[in-house]
C-alpha cells in the first residue's frame, strides 16, 4: 500500500514510533503498555512484562505466537475457513486473551474477531513479530480518512468511477 499510494502522488504521511503498543483494557479501564522488538526474545520480553495478562495468559499468547511465525504460509491458510474467534476458540485459550487478541484484530483488520479470517491475522502476526517481513512500526500522522480513503476516493473519481460508502 505503501508504494501504491506513492504511485497515486498521494503519499502516506507515516510517522516511525518506538514499537510500542498502547492497549486500553476495556473492563479496568487500565492501559498497558506492549513493548514490540525487531527480534523474537524482545517481543517476547515484552509480552512477559505485559501488565493486563496472567502469567499463564502471557505463556498462552507466547505459544501462539510461536505457532504462528514458525507455521509456514500455506498453514495459516488451513485457517481461511475460521475466524479468528473460532480459532481461539478451537485453540481454547482464555476468555481474558481471546478478548485481548480480538483487541488487536480491531486494531489490525478493522473486523471484529466474529468476522475476520484467522489466515489473515496469522499471516499479520507473522509479519509483525518477523518471520515475514522487516515492517517498522509506523502510524499515520493524520486521520485514515484523509490519508488513506480521500486520496482513493479522488483518483476513482479522476478516472469517472463512483465509489459509494455506507454503514
Amino acid at each position: 500500500l505503501v508504494e501504491w499510494y506513492r504511485l497515486l502522488g498521494r503519499p502516506l504521511p507515516l510517522v516511525p514510533t518506538d514499537g510500542a503498543y498502547h492497549i486500553l483494557d476495556g473492563r479496568s479501564g487500565r492501559i498497558g503498555v506492549l513493548e514490540s522488538s525487531d527480534t523474537l526474545g524482545g517481543t517476547i520480553r515484552g509480552l512477559l512484562a505485559y501488565p493486563l495478562l496472567s502469567l499463564g495468559d502471557k505463556r498462552r499468547l507466547i505459544g501462539l505466537l510461536l505457532d504462528a511465525i514458525t507455521m509456514p504460509t500455506e498453514g495459516a491458510e488451513l485457517y481461511d475457513g475460521y475466524t479468528v474467534r473460532g480459532y481461539l476458540q478451537a485453540r481454547r485459550v482464555s476468555p481474558a486473551l481471546a478478548a485481548f487478541l480480538e483487541t488487536a484484530v480491531v486494531t489490525i483488520q478493522g473486523l471484529f474477531g466474529w468476522e475476520a479470517s484467522a489466515a489473515s491475522f496469522l499471516k499479520f502476526m507473522r509479519c509483525l513479530f518477523g518471520s515475514e517481513s522487516t515492517l517498522k512500526p509506523s502510524f499515520l500522522s493524520v486521520p485514515t480518512g484523509a490519508a488513506m480513503v480521500e486520496p482513493l476516493l479522488e483518483e476513482t473519481a479522476r478516472h469517472g468511477g463512483e465509489v459509494r460508502l455506507s454503514c
